[in-house]
């Protein structure tokens, strides 16, 4: 019997991070994570809503917002904090649109809007991380 059935998106860091733990479960004697896959979240959701799966792993402000709207089938059960970066991916040909938007998330960041709307929807605003324009 797997110590637990998890389920990430397929090709994620989440799955990644599943597949290290399975990893350290069977190294210390124990047994391996049973671990789904899906291609987008609704799919994950399900296989929580149907037993097939005792977690999901995916991005902190989903699980909020889930665990907000359905709190009799969802709970948020840890969160990790990381560095990562989220946001609009725009064309490096439209730098003006970059810009544009990040003034916009500043603009809503600095009036408070959007800490809000992170705890209209069940979001850490902790997990938040200044807004920033970048470009890779």
């Amino acid at each position: 019997m797997p110590c637990i059935r998890a389920a990430a998106g397929v090709g994620t860091v989440e799955e990644t991070l599943l597949r290290k733990t399975s990893d350290t479960c069977v190294a210390e004697n124990k047994s391996a994570l049973e671990i789904f896959t899906y291609p987008d979240k609704p799919s994950g959701l399900r296989l929580v809503q149907n037993n097939r799966a005792d977690l999901m792993l995916t991005d902190g402000g989903f699980v909020g917002a889930q665990a907000k709207t359905q709190p009799g089938v969802f709970a948020q059960a840890f969160s990790i904090k990381t560095d990562f970066k989220v946001g609009p991916g725009v064309a490096k040909t439209m730098p003006q649109l970059r810009d544009a938007l990040a003034d916009v998330l500043r603009t809503l960041e600095s009036d408070g809007t959007m800490q809000g709307l992170m705890a209209k929807y069940g979001i850490d605003s902790t997990l938040m991380l200044p807004v920033e324009s970048f470009t890779q």
